[in-house]
């Protein structure tokens, strides 16, 4: 990543890198008059450029030739604009992919040995907004004489600028964990099983993207799920709101995170992002661990789902994680919506779109079978398996619950709703879901 800033002086800008060669990370930079100093300061800074990252599938580019043939005008007649600014645009990865992004493989791969550090980004809940290496080593800058210092702060900010809120100092924030999580799905796209790297750092254990992905998605989730004790992170040390029978199971979706300990801050009710932790909870509900409890050494078991695994060790699964009651909980029910309800495309995890198309390794390749994952024999995995256009229906599984009889004045009142609400047509989508008759 790069831009272009002249000198007084110069004829014609001069172009400049936020990349430090020396650290392997990109840093912010302030620029004022003729000078421009660069902040070495570990944070989303540096993580963000991940973002920018797109695969092209084949059958997209042979889908549309117009548009093949002006990239191939550009690859062809821009080559420099283009190795400058675009990482991969002629190699082919997985899949006969084109890949276009900002970060390279071995600036990815740099990237990420910090961002999966725990002594860095990676908290127990997730991937923190500023790196832990600040709280020993803050950075400190002179300014006229007046000093100036950003430090780790892994709750509430030390200062009342911003309302006290420090989303951008140590805390971990949902929407920036969720972009970097599709970050690495599609990178895992283009690369695929080839391209490991340790997670966590000094752990001695090497995942591909996907994995990696999946990794962060868990502890995230671990915000939430409540531990052995029955405690859940967000709710911090407040009894009653972890034990208490009339609280214990309404769960807020705090602002932001606690980069240490996952207790929730700022505001309680934040549905406009924190809540996608149900998409999550959705593609990995019943492969998530039970929070502070070792990782099992996954085996993979089936090529159609990238998220179903079955432990060496089955003995090794607790109690609750056969409970009945536990596998009620993931199952899909039944809805009373009419017409066929179908998730957007967007809303899709980006491996399931392009699944089948992907060649793993032979220590990764997955067998094609119907068996669900150990400790979830009696639920059936209907997500990893349901095709674009699918229907939703109810689960023949035992974990499933029918829930049209729960509550008759309630479904009435939604079928009311949707017939008097003729404001959409067909073709409309909603939030998250879109219905057709």
């Amino acid at each position: 990543m790069s831009y272009r800033g002249a000198k007084k002086g110069e004829q014609s800008p001069t172009e400049q890198s936020l990349w430090d060669e020396k650290d392997q990370f990109y840093y912010d930079a302030i620029h004022f008059g003729d000078h421009t100093q660069s902040l070495p300061i570990r944070s989303l800074v540096g993580l963000i450029p991940l973002y920018a990252s797109l695969t092209l599938e084949p059958e997209l580019l042979n889908k549309f030739p117009s548009f093949k043939k002006r990239l191939d005008w550009f690859i062809e007649n821009r080559k420099s604009v283009a190795e400058r600014n675009i990482a991969s645009m002629t190699n082919r990865g997985v899949g006969e992919r084109l890949l276009l992004a900002l970060v390279n493989k071995e600036r990815l791969v740099a990237i990420l040995e910090r961002m999966l550090d725990e002594e860095e980004f990676l908290s127990e809940y997730g991937i923190r907004s500023l790196s832990k290496y600040h709280e020993k080593n803050p950075f400190e800058l002179d300014v006229n004489g007046q000093k100036y210092e950003v430090k780790y702060l892994p709750g509430e900010s030390d200062s009342g600028m911003f309302g006290g809120n420090s989303n951008w100092r140590g805390p971990i924030w949902f929407p920036v964990n969720f972009l970097l999580v599709e970050s690495l799905q599609r990178f895992y796209l283009y690369y695929g099983s080839d391209l490991k790297v340790e997670c966590p750092k000094g752990s001695g254990e090497y995942l591909n993207l996907a994995q990696c992905a999946q990794e962060i998605q868990h502890r995230l989730m671990h915000l939430f799920v409540p531990d052995a004790n029955g405690n859940r992170a967000c709710n911090g040390d407040n009894d009653l709101v972890n034990k208490d029978a009339y609280f214990k199971d309404y769960v807020p979706f705090y602002e932001y995170f606690d980069g240490d300990t996952g207790r929730g801050l700022g505001a309680s009710h934040q549905c406009g992002w924190t809540a996608v932790v149900a998409k999550w909870i959705h593609d990995n509900g019943t492969t998530c661990r039970t929070p502070k409890t070792p990782k099992p050494h996954p085996k993979p078991i089936r090529r159609n789902s990238i998220h179903s695994f079955e432990t060496e060790n089955e003995s090794a699964l607790s109690q609750e994680e056969n409970d009945e009651e536990l596998l009620e909980k993931f199952a899909p029910r039944a809805g009373p919506f009419p017409g066929r309800l179908m998730r957007r495309r967007s809303g899709k995890s980006l491996l399931n779109l392009t699944i089948q198309s992907l060649d793993l390794g032979d220590d990764e390749d997955m067998k094609d079978t119907d068996e669900p994952i150990a400790g979830f024999r009696d639920l059936k995995n209907v997500t990893a398996q349901m095709d674009e256009g699918a229907d939703l229906s109810p689960t023949a599984s035992r974990g499933s619950v029918d829930s049209r009889g729960h509550d008759p004045n309630l479904m009435e009142q939604i079928r009311s709703a949707f017939r008097k609400y003729k404001n959409r047509t067909d073709e409309d989508e909603a939030d998250e879901f879109e219905t057709r008759h």
